[in-house]
């Protein structure tokens, strides 16, 4: 029963979290969250049924605890506590989802039906994702993203999963011959992806992958696989070479039919995509820029995780106006402003240990061919997509994290069962808190804690379903409506900016002249809104509007004082400098008005000049 739930659970995610296109997908992100909730539960009960707590001696399955706790702590003193809480909620859900997998050690079958049916989901968005190329239906034009954001998260997941799905392939055996035609699916769903420079990259990974089997693999492994690679039968009477050889040969024809069809971009001259995409790697060094100023005022504890959004648009290139990006295009540099050096140390300590481990165990001869074979396809995979994502964001991604934290957990699982580690194990009858509390209540104490837990998970799901109708409330008109629902919200989830502001628009909206009591409750409500997200600009603008509608004479300073905070967040938008010309003229400010107004004309006429 334990490894179908986790069997379950596991598949479940793996085939659900993909179709996640933003953080709106509130829904989704909650099942991820409360079935992280499951998983956890059913490790407690076996420990409890079992009087007994198994733990490895190996800094691999600690730092990915240590690094969720650091995380967590910084929702302490992040910018944006509801970003924080909710990046690490996300973490949380893949890390347990990860280390459930050592802690309940499910049957090898049950491990080999997980990697079947990640391969199947991967499979079927491969042929989607190349339906959308051929067909030109999708969002992003010559390019297949399938159910992904954007080709790149397709991209960083299939170079994730790939080279398992070609190691299973070239482990032999009965079975495993029939995903070479899942491997090369793959491979031309991961070519669409991309477009001029990027098949570059793509070609290299794949011939990487090649390589490591070809070269390295029979050297690192023991004297029973490395009997196998030089030639001798496995499983289907198929030699190894044999195997390989086919691959190659499929590959390459894959490779050769797919830059010579006449649909899609891969005809087109590549010279010419490799120019087309040098502006977007320039727009990339400019985010990296931008980013590395973030990381020079925060280096030690960062900005809080999840939040470079908040604080992105005060450091941003003068060329996004009016732009915002959500990410900067390389994790290690996200990472690094968000949690700073002590947090992405933590990180880069845990892939030194995961990538060492693995390495380690494919050297022991105590390890079976077809264990070898994943274990190496996995460390690959992850190798890879690491690389990858120092050009993208893949470790933001559900559905690649959920892949990646299993990875993990699965070496951390294999590394026990190869005696790598030694394993200590905790007498749970000896322990007095346990025994006063006896098995029955231990089982009521851990489901009523799940209860609590799943409570606080739903938290953003709950507020957010409240929120929504708010806002439908107000597209209708029915203010008053609107206002009951917003407070539900807030009273559900009060770090939410977002209620708070929304709140607020609803109260002043409710009257055609607010008194004095709803004025000072809007007010209220505006500052607390500010105090949780002081980096939207929006927030500002409006508190400075409610003043200079509403109080000139009483708060026109402080209206000011906000408008010039509106600039700090956001530089580059001409608006928030003309905003504040006008609040200046409303007050009768001439001379600072049009001081403002002259250096609005003055940058807007630079800019010309400079894009004519």
């Amino acid at each position: 029963m334990q490894n179908l739930l986790v069997y379950l659970v596991l598949s479940a995610l793996g085939i659900i979290l993909p179709f996640i296109a933003d953080a709106e997908d509130i829904a989704i992100f909650t099942a991820f969250f409360i079935s992280a909730a499951v998983l956890l539960v059913i490790v407690l009960f076996k420990v409890i049924r079992e009087k007994e707590l198994s733990l490895p001696r190996s800094p691999l399955y600690y730092l990915p605890l240590l690094f969720l706790g650091y995380v967590a702590f910084g929702q302490t003193y992040s910018i944006n506590p509801s970003a924080t809480r909710f990046g690490v909620m996300l973490l949380f859900s893949a890390v347990i989802c990860g280390l459930s997998i050592p802690m309940l050690n499910p049957s090898g079958r049950v491990l080999k039906w997980l990697s079947v049916t990640l391969i199947t989901a991967v499979t079927v968005f491969s042929i989607y994702g190349i339906y959308q190329y051929v067909t030109v239906t999708g969002n992003y034009s010559g390019r297949a993203h399938s159910v992904f954001v954007n080709p790149n998260t397709f991209s960083g997941y299939l170079v994730l999963v790939m080279p398992l799905t070609i190691s299973i392939y070239l482990a032999g055996g009965r079975n495993e011959k029939y995903f070479l035609l899942p491997a090369v699916v793959q491979y031309l769903a991961l070519l669409a992806s991309g477009k001029g420079g990027r098949w570059m990259v793509f070609l290299a990974a794949v011939s990487f992958v090649l390589f490591f089997y070809r070269v390295v693999f029979p050297r690192m492994s023991g004297s029973r696989t490395g009997a196998v690679l030089k030639g001798d039968t496995s499983g289907d009477g198929r030699s190894f070479r044999g195997r390989f050889g086919l691959l190659l040969v499929v590959l390459s024809a894959a490779t050769l039919i797919f830059f010579l069809m006449p649909f899609g971009t891969a005809h087109e001259a590549v010279p010419g995509s490799v120019s087309e995409a040098f502006p977007a790697m320039l727009d990339r060094f400019r985010i990296w820029k931008s980013t590395w100023d973030v990381v020079k005022d925060n280096p030690l504890f960062g900005t809080g995780y999840f939040t470079f959004h908040n604080i992105y648009l005060k450091y941003k290139h003068a060329e996004f106006v009016n732009v915002n990006h959500f990410f900067t295009h390389n994790d290690y540099l996200q990472l690094l402003s968000e949690i700073g050096i002590l947090g992405l140390g933590i990180f880069a300590a845990l892939i030194y240990f995961y990538l060492r481990d693995g390495v380690r165990i494919l050297r022991r001869d105590n390890i079976p061919v077809n264990d070898k074979y994943i274990l190496a396809g996995i460390l690959l995979g992850s190798f890879i997509m690491l690389v990858h994502t120092s050009i993208d964001y893949d470790l933001y991604i559900a559905g690649i994290l959920l892949v990646f934290w299993c990875y993990v957990g699965y070496v951390i699982n294999i590394s026990m069962r190869s005696g790598l580690h030694e394993t200590f194990k905790v007498d749970m009858s000896r322990n007095p808190l346990f025994n006063l509390i006896g098995v029955k209540k231990a089982y009521i104490v851990v489901s009523a804690a799940f209860l609590f837990l799943t409570l606080w998970l739903m938290t953003p799901y709950l507020s957010s379903r409240h929120g929504k109708m708010g806002d439908d409330s107000m597209r209708s008109g029915d203010y008053e409506r609107a206002v009951t629902y917003y407070k539900k919200a807030i009273d559900i989830d009060p770090i939410e900016a977002s209620h708070r502001y929304n709140l607020a628009v609803a109260l002043i909206k409710l009257k055609d002249r607010p008194d004095r009591g709803v004025l000072e409750r809007v007010e209220r409500e505006m500052r607390k809104a500010i105090d949780l997200d002081p980096y939207r600009p929006e927030l500002s603008f409006s508190l400075a509007n409610l003043y200079l509608e509403y109080y000139p004479e009483k708060k026109g300073d402080e209206a000011i004082e906000l408008l010039k905070r509106v600039m700090e967040i956001d530089p580059t938008d001409l608006n928030n400098r003309l905003n504040l010309a006008k609040a200046f003229r409303r007050l009768g400010m001439d001379e600072e008005a049009a001081r403002e107004f002259e250096d609005v004309q003055r940058v807007h006429t630079k800019k010309a000049d400079s894009h004519m």
